[in-house]
């Protein structure tokens, strides 16, 4: 009995050493942008400090479960390389942010009437959630010349707008260019060319819309009504080879605007109106706009090394060996930057992927934003894990 007891009395106590020394290593996992693992030499709740440049940006809190682990989800503000430390006072590991992909879209009238003043406006879209900062430079897209430079600026998760005030000038086609530049580098910068037709009589609507249309991709359709003084309503439709779709149009006139919104269904070149009906005149207007509808462009391509062995297959799972750190590697035909995420028992310490050694099923989630013509791709791997040899 005594030796049971001192047998017991042992084991509880190597089992404490061995994980007080587990513990006392502290790590911390970065799963960009998913979050971060840490292991607190107390096995208290404690806080990740991210830094970038040397200054602490962000503190967030975590709770450990009762293995030691716990997580919060992070998305990075700016671009460059952070520091991620899981106490006070470590030296943590460095995490390198790409600037994330934009898109610019210039919206111009596709009438205007000589020695007017009109509004030309760019919008530019990110990927995720950021909100892109900068300015928006608006050129003759023939002579370079500088026409004006906006702020962009936005509330909607992902989206900017920039605007400024352009006197056309003689009549004739035209070509605009609108460049984004950003603020402080945590975007890629962008560009826009569209048309618009300089007439010398005076057009009482003219239409707005984006340089290019994706099948399946919403679009909004904006309507100008170039006077100050009348009242009414706008209607919007497109013509797809004989084939008419009115479109859901927003709220009335505000500010001499009104919007419609249109998933394209069709490929090809087909027409939009716009039409304007006053409620305090006789006076009406129409407008029509040839736009070419083009294929959506393809998922982008990746391929993904787990370890070295490769590339995974998303329709057959992975096997490796419980308690291993195997590196993860990935590319895109696009040549955007493909960023990874875990889930289960596995966890990510930057491009590692560390498995655990009692074994169980994790998945590993590749993400790519697309571009040079390739459209965002997501794929999953099942990554099986087989227990650790017993030592």
């Amino acid at each position: 009995m005594a030796l049971a007891r001192w047998l017991g009395r042992t084991a509880e106590e190597l089992a404490r050493k061995m994980r007080s020394l587990r513990i006392a290593r502290g790590s911390l996992d970065f799963d960009l942008p998913e979050g971060e693992v840490v292991f607190d030499p107390a096995g208290q709740p404690v806080s990740v400090q991210l830094s970038l440049g040397g200054t602490v940006q962000t503190q967030q809190p975590v709770s450990l479960n009762a293995q030691g682990v716990g997580g919060f989800t992070w998305t990075p503000t700016a671009s460059g390389t952070w520091t991620v430390a899981g106490l006070a006072g470590q030296s943590g590991y460095s995490v390198a942010v790409a600037p994330t992909p934009t898109r610019t879209s210039l919206f111009v009238p596709n009438q205007v009437q000589a020695g007017t003043v009109t509004v030309l406006e760019a919008t530019v879209r990110a990927a995720g959630s950021y909100l892109p900062a900068g300015t928006v430079t608006f050129t003759n897209a023939y002579t370079g010349e500088v026409y004006g430079t906006a702020a962009v600026g936005g509330t909607s998760a992902g989206t900017a707008t920039g605007r400024i005030s352009w006197t056309a000038p003689s009549p004739g086609g035209f070509r605009l260019t609108a460049t984004y530049a950003s603020a402080n580098g945590s975007a890629t910068g962008s560009s826009s060319t569209n048309t618009s037709t300089i007439i010398s009589t005076p057009q009482l609507v003219s239409l707005l819309v984006p340089p290019t249309f994706t099948y399946g991709q919403q679009v909004t359709l904006t309507t100008r009504v170039n006077s100050t003084l009348l009242q009414g309503g706008v209607a919007t439709w497109v013509d797809a080879n004989g084939v008419v779709t009115n479109l859901p149009q927003g709220a009335g006139v505000i500010e001499q605007e009104s919007s419609a919104t249109w998933t394209p269904s069709t490929l090809g070149n087909q027409l939009v109106y716009a039409s304007f009906s006053p409620t305090n005149s006789s006076q009406t207007g129409t407008t029509v706009q040839w736009v070419s509808v083009q294929p959506a462009p393809p998922a982008d391509a990746m391929s993904v090394l787990l370890g070295g062995r490769g590339p995974l297959s998303t329709s057959a799972a992975t096997t490796v060996t419980g308690g291993s750190r195997l590196s993860v590697a990935g590319s895109s035909g696009s040549g955007a930057s493909v960023t990874f995420a875990a889930t289960g028992p596995c966890y990510l310490l930057g491009s590692t992927l560390v498995t655990p050694a009692s074994g169980g099923t994790c998945g590993l989630i590749a993400s790519s934003t697309g571009a040079a013509g390739f459209g965002p791709s997501s794929a999953g791997f099942t990554i099986t894990v087989t227990r650790a040899a017993k030592r």
